[in-house]
C-alpha cells in the first residue's frame, strides 16, 4: 500500500521536472538567473567605509601571516613549510622580492613550532619576527637576518613578548609554562634589552608580576627611558593593571586600574594610547586621562590597536559579547567588530561588524593608506574553516573626497640616524646588570622549486658592520 503522502511527493517531482529544462533553455537563451546561495560578489571587510577607498588586491595563500612597515615601503609575509618557515619581504617601491628561511629550532615533545607574529621597527628599518622559543631580527633593505634571541637552557627562560623604542629591542623571558602555556608567572619576569642594530645586550630590569605571557603587553617609550607595561584582566569582570617604570631604576613611576586590553606610545613619548570600549589618552607623567574618542564600541574582551599618527588614523579590532550572556556562560558567542577613529579629533570615521566568516588584520602606513590582511572561512559549527585570503590596500579618504596621500608614492626620507648629540640618548643613571647578548644569525637562503621569473631574487647580502658580540643566552 502506497503511503497517503507518496502522492504529494510524486506530483512535486513531475513539476520539477517540468520546470528544470523551462529554466535550463532561460539560462541558455536570455539573461542568467542566480540563486542566492550561489552569488559570488567580491566583498571587502571595510569596503562599505566611506573613509576608504579600496584600491589593490593580491590573493595569497590561506595561512599567510602579513606586517607592514610603518612608512609603508616594506611588506614582509610568510608561510610555514615542512623544516620552518619561509618569509618573503617585498620593497613596494621596487617590487623587489627576497626569500628568507627560518628553521625550526629544537623544542621539547609535544610543543609545535610556529611563527607567531613580525612587527618592523619605528624607523622600518629592521623587522622583528617571534616564533615559539626564538625571535629573529632581519635587516630589512637587505633581507638578511643580523641575530637571534632563543631560549635561556641553564635559567630555563624562553623568550616572549617584545617591543620597539627608537634604538632599542626589549624582549619579556618567562618560564616555559607561562609562555608556553597559561600558568601566571611564580618569580619575577626578565624584561631584557638589546641594541637593535647589532643585538648587544644593554640592560636587564626584572619585572614583579603574577600574569603570563599571553596576559601581558609591553611597551618601551620611544627613547627606552620608561616602559609601559599593562597586565591584562585574568577574571570577568575586572580591571587591567597599567604601570609605568623607569628604565634605568626599575621603579614603578605610577600604577593605576584601567578598562583597556592594549596600549601603545605617541611618537613623542608625552602620551600612552590606551584601547578600552573608548580609544584614551593618557599622559605618560601620571596616567591621567587627558581625552577619549567619541563613541563607544561596546562590552569586549577582546580589544587591539593598530595606528599612525602621521596618517592620523587608528584601527581598532574588538570581539563584542552580551553582558547578559556572559553572566550565564563562559563562552559567549562573540560579534566581530572594526571601528576606525581620527587621532586628531576622536571622532569616529567608520563602523564595521565583519561576518564571522571573516577575518581583518590591519597595517595603517605613513602614506595614508591600511593594508589588511582578509581571510575568508567555512564555517560549520562548531568548525571554522579556513577557504582564502588576500591582501588588500585600501586609500584613506579624508573629508571632502581627498585622498591622504596617493597609495604608490615614495615614502618620506628616513630620520637620521647618526650619532650626532642632537640625536644621541642620554646614558641612565644607573645601570642594573646588563642583559645577554644575542647572537649573530648565519643567512639561511629558501629553498624555492619554481622561484617566479619576475621580479628576479637577488641573493642576500652580508649583514653590514656586524662586529662580534658576547655569547648568547643560549
Amino acid at each position: 500500500m502506497i503511503p497517503h503522502h507518496r502522492p504529494y511527493l510524486l506530483t512535486t517531482a513531475l513539476l520539477a521536472l517540468a520546470v528544470v529544462p523551462a529554466f535550463a533553455q532561460e539560462q541558455r537563451l536570455g539573461e542568467p538567473r542566480y540563486d542566492k546561495a550561489d552569488t559570488q560578489v567580491p566583498q571587502y571587510v571595510l569596503s562599505t567605509c566611506t573613509a576608504l577607498a579600496p584600491a589593490i588586491t593580491e590573493i595569497v595563500l590561506p595561512g599567510t601571516g602579513m606586517a607592514v612597515s610603518p612608512d609603508g615601503q616594506f611588506r614582509v609575509t610568510w608561510v610555514h613549510t615542512p623544516g620552518g618557515a619561509e618569509l618573503t619581504l617585498l620593497n613596494r617601491d621596487t617590487q623587489d622580492q627576497h626569500h628568507i628561511a627560518l628553521p625550526a629550532p629544537v623544542l621539547s615533545p609535544g610543543v609545535a613550532w610556529r611563527v607567531l607574529e613580525a612587527r618592523f621597527s619605528r624607523d622600518s628599518h629592521l623587522l622583528a619576527i617571534r616564533s615559539v622559543g626564538q625571535i629573529w631580527v632581519a635587516d630589512a633593505a637587505a633581507a638578511t637576518l643580523l641575530y637571534s634571541i632563543s631560549v635561556d637552557k641553564d635559567k630555563q627562560l624562553w623568550p616572549g613578548s617584545f617591543t620597539w623604542s627608537d634604538k632599542f629591542l626589549g624582549v619579556t623571558f618567562w618560564p616555559p609554562e607561562s609562555v608556553l602555556a597559561d600558568a601566571p608567572v611564580k618569580t619575577p619576569v626578565i624584561f631584557d634589552m638589546y641594541e637593535a642594530t647589532s643585538g648587544a645586550g644593554t640592560h636587564a630590569l626584572p619585572l614583579d608580576l603574577a600574569s603570563s605571557d599571553a596576559w601581558l603587553e609591553p611597551a618601551l617609550s620611544p627613547d627606552a627611558s620608561q616602559i609601559a607595561v599593562l597586565e591584562r584582566a585574568r577574571t570577568w569582570p575586572g580591571s587591567a593593571r597599567l604601570l609605568l617604570l623607569d628604565v634605568a631604576t626599575g621603579k614603578v613611576k605610577w600604577e593605576k586600574k584601567i578598562s583597556a586590553e592594549d596600549i601603545a606610545w605617541s611618537a613623542d613619548g608625552s602620551q600612552i594610547l590606551a584601547l578600552g570600549s573608548r580609544l584614551m589618552w593618557l599622559s605618560s607623567k601620571d596616567g591621567r586621562k587627558m581625552r577619549e574618542s567619541a563613541s563607544d564600541a561596546g562590552s569586549s574582551e577582546y580589544q587591539r590597536i593598530k595606528f599612525n599618527e602621521q596618517a592620523g588614523i587608528a584601527v581598532a579590532s574588538f570581539s563584542l559579547y552580551s553582558s547578559f550572556h556572559r553572566l550565564f556562560s563562559k563562552h559567549p558567542q562573540a560579534q566581530p567588530l572594526i571601528v576606525l577613529w581620527n587621532l586628531k579629533s576622536g571622532e569616529e570615521l567608520c563602523r564595521k561588524a565583519p561576518e564571522a566568516s571573516s577575518s581583518f588584520d590591519p597595517w595603517v602606513t605613513t602614506r595614508g593608506e591600511i593594508v589588511a590582511l582578509e581571510e575568508t572561512y567555512s564555517v560549520r559549527p562548531p568548525l571554522r574553516l579556513l577557504e582564502s585570503a588576500r591582501i588588500v590596500t585600501y586609500k584613506i579618504v579624508l573629508p571632502g573626497g581627498k585622498q591622504a596621500t596617493p597609495v604608490n608614492s615614495q615614502p618620506p626620507a628616513p630620520a637620521p640616524t647618526s650619532t650626532s648629540p642632537e640625536n644621541a640618548e642620554p646614558a641612565p643613571a644607573v645601570q642594573p646588570p646588563p642583559a645577554q647578548s644575542a647572537q649573530p644569525q648565519q643567512q639561511t637562503p629558501a629553498e624555492t622549486p619554481n622561484p617566479p621569473p619576475e621580479p628576479a631574487i637577488s641573493p642576500p647580502a652580508q649583514p653590514p658592520n656586524t662586529a662580534p658580540v658576547p655569547p648568547p643566552r643560549a
